[in-house]
């Protein structure tokens, strides 16, 4: 009898000690909820500026965004263009170097690489090529830079005066700002030269001549001489 009843106490002990936790947890559980319901403002995490950004602005970043994606479109067609322009360009290179030697007058002669596309018949192709080639090389050289000067004096700027004490209230004023139309403002578009070095930047794909043509006529006029010199020996 004396063990079923500490059986008996312990197992009330343990029920009792059960439902507290029990209790106790559902109590935090509802608190927890409860906090969650709280009207609070949520506010943003990280690097986030909670400013309003209207439709418009949206749409024209968009669109600079197209802009910009659309222009480097051009620009990797356009090199890609040119790379295959040029493969073509050193392959009658290639062509020059291993069909240099031609019999002309009897004569066998060292052509130069104009000497040798004029002989061929393909210096037509070959100035065509080079046209090309420098339109690429401009067209990709091409930085369009704009800016605009106000002539408006202050006092004297309908709705720019406006738009700066407006913006100034904002969070991110120079994002904020919106400039007023005029018909008084003059917008310059200008375009840089490409700067042309001959002396380091030289493209070898822009002339006829090739530099390997110097030591061959050295050579060339080496061995006539020497050719001279056996004759007036014989």
């Amino acid at each position: 009898m004396a063990t079923a009843s500490r059986v008996m106490t312990e197992a009330q002990l343990l029920e009792k000690d059960l439902r507290f936790y029990i209790k106790d947890r559902d109590q935090r559980i509802e608190k927890i909820t409860s906090r969650l319901k709280r009207g609070k403002a949520v506010k943003p995490s990280g690097q986030f500026f909670a400013n309003s950004v209207s439709l418009d602005q949206i749409r024209q970043q968009s669109q600079r965004t197209s802009e910009a994606e659309a222009k480097k479109e051009e620009k990797r067609q356009l090199r890609e263009s040119q790379r295959v322009l040029r493969l073509e360009m050193e392959s009658l290179r290639k062509q020059w170097r291993s069909d240099k030697i031609h019999e002309i007058d009897g004569k066998a002669k060292t052509l130069s690489f104009k000497q040798w596309l004029d002989h061929t018949h393909k210096a037509d192709n070959y100035l065509s090529l080079e046209v090309n080639n420098r339109e690429y090389q401009r067209l990709l050289n091409i930085r369009d830079d704009s800016f605009f000067i106000d002539i408006e004096r202050r006092g004297q700027r309908p709705g720019l005066d406006e738009a700066i004490a407006k913006a100034s209230q904002a969070a991110k004023p120079l994002t904020a700002f919106e400039y007023p139309s005029s018909d008084l403002s003059i917008e310059i578009s200008t375009q840089h030269p490409p700067q042309i070095d001959y002396n380091e930047n030289f493209d070898e794909f822009s002339s006829m001549h090739d530099p390997e043509e110097h030591h061959d006529q050295e050579d060339h006029d080496q061995m006539e001489y020497n050719e001279t010199l056996q004759a007036a020996s014989d």
